[in-house]
């Protein structure tokens, strides 16, 4: 695709992949409607980081075929907040962060993704997953445009009419990944670019001659 986040896929995702904790080994990914989630923004830590972790409670206490995996970030105000609210939860997985070959693996199994990250917007719909976005914008409005991920914000009420559990109708829309016209055009504009430079420095070279 020419993006180096999106080609990595090819090679960290594997359908017999184990994880090296056995709790993300033993999840029925078949048959829950799993859900892994980051946060931990700067801009997030606080009120809106408290705001998605009650709404990811009650998401998993209203669905109970939905189970959350949340590799937690080192941060305490992460830490302290995530642990707090959704620590004695069954169904919840409150882990250490993972590898990129984890995370994606993870992603890959799960049935929608949730994250105030900027490159799992991309990685995410690439393998076909409905990214909700824990921000109240996003630098990639290309994946927006292209109907790949939502914004949802760090309000509580607008996480859960947002989630593609509540919208189910929007899962079909959501499920197509990034479109490849918008790396095509970016390579176009690079090659034209390069060859018009070319064209110039081979000018100035025969100025020369």
């Amino acid at each position: 695709t020419g993006n180096t986040a999106v080609d990595c896929l090819k090679t960290t995702i594997s359908d017999d992949f184990k994880f090296d904790l056995e709790e993300l080994n033993n999840i029925d990914y078949k048959n829950k409607r799993v859900i892994t989630m980051t946060a931990h923004r700067r801009e997030n830590l606080g009120k809106p980081l408290e705001n998605i972790c009650n709404a990811l409670k009650q998401i998993v206490t209203e669905y109970e075929d939905v189970e959350l995996v949340y590799p937690v970030h080192l941060n305490p105000a992460v830490r302290e907040t995530a642990f707090g609210i959704l620590g004695d939860m069954d169904r919840v997985h409150l882990i250490d962060p993972l590898d990129v070959e984890e995370l994606h693996n993870a992603m890959s199994r799960s049935f929608m993704v949730m994250t105030d990250s900027g490159g799992i917007q991309e990685e995410a719909p690439a393998l076909a997953k409905p990214v909700l976005v824990l921000r109240k914008e996003t630098e990639r409005p290309e994946a927006v445009a292209a109907g790949t991920v939502k914004i949802a914000g760090v309000e509580k009420d607008d996480i859960l009419q947002r989630n593609c559990l509540t919208v189910k109708m929007r899962i079909i829309k959501w499920h197509t990944p990034l479109t490849l016209t918008v790396m095509v055009k970016r390579q176009e504009e690079l090659l034209k670019l390069f060859f018009t430079h070319l064209v110039t420095v081979t000018n100035v070279l025969r100025t020369f001659q």
